[in-house]
């Protein structure tokens, strides 16, 4: 007996296996397949499960069968053990005048022969195809008693392509109906906003024009199925598709599925672009806000100033706007806020001195400096988003460095741009950063639907202004409905608890409302109240807060009107010597002293 071969893998089959109908052989013995009792001793039939849990069959001869019956130069009769994996079968008895529809037959007990491609091979790796090749492997084993043969799946083969005499209902074969297939999907076309790509895929068994595909945006190649995916588009048979702007920064991906003419689908394929859809086309097919001009701001007469409101740390009133764009642009002015810093923090004091600077020129309050901090604060994150969308438009399009590089931001020069991608945007450390920020974005639940309006702008409508702020449950609905309804079934469930919370206990702050429906809120941000408010605002009553600016307000009056103080004796000192010079310079002539010439 010749040494069993490892099962070969899909790319050493050099051609897919072909399964051809009953031979002469089999069709002169009309069919020739042997009934023969199974079982034990007693006549019983076993069957067994393997280790790895696949039903192992085997079917064991009568003890009593007919003997080996030796001819002279060789063994008439052989015992044929199919393997599959772990799983064997013995047939006994298998002559010269068998059938390879037998070895079909037993084929069936391990896998559907008519959906699923696979190969029959002997112990030499040699492949088994008709009667022709059974013959030739018996005759090659004519001195062997037990003959080993393989079974394996190979998707590279075709299912078989006519059914067996006993699975036939009629006498003629008929065709098995298959499932179809796709391979080598790929999409086609400039990867760019408005601009139309198409998917394309070789359908075995199938019609590509009755196939269907759906697409999606994803900010990883590595995506996960179940929730890595935005859908973008519905399902339909038409393969070209317009990419949306919403898919600028993302990664495209196509959901084709074959299908037949009869409405039969196959197995979905995945395919995704090799990098994000750019946004160069954006700008010829749709007309944007463009730069932040602020004109407004822009049209004050020197000295003249914006009155400004702040609630809840931050801007509210009228005038929020232009000061949200005054700050935005600000912190984009490398004149004033520096580019060659990697984060907020490394800025100095004097850069955030001078921005405060150019802020307070524009607009009035009278207990502005109250709010320096908190508009430090607001600059930062305003600072951050910005650069996140540097690297959003002009990094994550672009394939290598090189690339990157020619790749400059308007306003930008070239040192000022390898410097950003070199310490910054291209590090390990801000890549990890970039891509967990994008994906808690893509996973993110109850979205708030205000536009560009704050939360605290709403608030303060809805009565902070007065003193009389809405509780969490109408800000919640308020920030998150649309056209009169929560369409979120997430969100109504949510909304509901926070009024049975509210209801159940009127005297929970809001804070404890927030932290019963939402749990413990980070330090930096608090749920329902956007920014400028800290999860340490809360540690204290209203009254003790505004006790506590007051104080703040007291000290920084002082402040001021001790600098008044000091400017006073200054000017008082300057004004005293130029008297005493311009008396020195009024004095007479002393007699025989005048040098003019007689």
């Amino acid at each position: 007996m010749k040494p069993m071969l490892a099962k070969s893998s899909v790319g050493n089959i050099r051609k897919p296996v072909k399964f051809l109908a009953p031979g002469k052989l089999a069709k002169e013995r009309g069919y020739g397949h042997k009934t023969r009792p199974v079982g034990d001793s007693n006549g019983n039939a076993s069957a067994h499960k393997s280790l790895g849990g696949i039903q192992r069959l085997q079917v064991e001869q009568e003890a009593q069968y007919i003997g080996y019956q030796r001819r002279i130069g060789g063994i008439s009769a052989h015992t044929l053990i199919v393997h599959f994996g772990e799983d064997e079968w013995k047939e006994r008895d298998f002559t010269d005048d068998s059938s390879f529809l037998e070895i079909l037959n037993i084929c069936k007990k391990f896998i559907d022969i008519y959906s699923v491609g696979f190969k029959v091979t002997d112990g030499d790796g040699k492949p088994l195809r008709n009667d022709k090749d059974l013959l030739a492997m018996l005759n090659e084993h004519e001195y062997v008693e037990n003959i080993d043969i393989y079974v394996d799946v190979d998707e590279t083969a075709q299912p078989l392509l006519f059914k067996l005499p006993e699975d036939n209902t009629t006498s003629d074969y008929i065709s098995i109906p298959r499932v179809p297939k796709v391979r080598d999907t790929k999409i086609l076309g400039d990867y760019k906003a408005n601009e139309k790509v198409i998917v394309r895929g070789d359908v075995v068994n199938g019609s590509e024009q009755a196939s269907t595909v759906q697409w999606f945006i994803t900010i990883s190649k590595n995506f996960d199925i179940e929730t890595g995916l935005q859908s973008i588009s519905e399902c339909t048979i038409n393969k070209d598709f317009q990419i949306p702007i919403e898919a600028v920064g993302h990664y495209l991906v196509a959901k084709f599925t074959p299908m037949t003419e009869d409405g039969e689908s196959g197995e979905s394929s995945y395919v995704v672009t090799d990098k994000y859809v750019d946004d160069s086309a954006t700008q010829k097919a749709r007309k944007v806000r463009g730069k932040n001009k602020n004109k407004k701001i822009a049209a004050l007469k020197s000295g003249e100033k914006m009155e400004i409101e702040f609630y809840n740390n931050r801007a509210v009133g009228k005038h929020h706007r232009y000061w949200s764009r005054h700050l935005g642009k600000i912190v984009r002015d490398k004149h004033i806020c520096p580019i060659q810093v990697k984060t907020w923090k490394e800025l100095t004091e004097l850069d955030k001195q001078h921005m405060w600077d150019s802020v307070k020129e524009c607009f009035f309050n009278p207990n502005i400096e109250l709010y320096r901090e908190h508009t430090l604060e607001h600059m930062g994150a305003l600072w951050t988003a910005w650069r996140s969308s540097l690297n959003v438009d002009y990094v994550r399009p672009c394939k290598t460095k090189a690339e990157v590089l020619k790749n400059v931001p308007q306003g930008f020069n070239a040192k000022e741009c390898d410097w950003l991608v070199t310490n910054k945007f291209l590090t390990d450390g801000f890549q990890k950063t970039s891509n967990q920020n994008s994906n808690n974005r893509v996973n993110g639940v109850m979205p708030h639907r205000t536009g560009s309006k704050p939360h605290r702008q709403l608030i303060y409508e809805m009565g902070g202004k007065d003193n009389n702020p809405p509780d969490i449950a109408k800000i919640f609905y308020e920030t998150r409905h649309k056209n009169g309804k929560l369409v979120d079934p997430e969100t109504q469930e949510k909304y509901d608890e926070i009024v049975k919370t509210v209801q159940s206990n009127a005297s929970l702050s809001h804070i404890e409302v927030v932290e019963k429906c939402f749990g413990p809120q980070r330090h930096s941000h608090v749920l329902g109240f956007g920014g400028g408010m800290k999860r340490k605002h809360f540690n204290c009553s209203q009254a003790d807060y505004i006790k506590d600016l007051e104080a703040k307000l007291h000290e920084k009056e002082e402040e001021n009107n001790n600098l008044k103080r000091r400017m006073d004796g200054i000017e008082s000192r300057l004004s005293k010597i130029e008297n005493e010079n311009q008396a020195t310079s009024d004095a007479p002539t002393m007699s025989g002293e005048d040098d003019t010439l007689p």
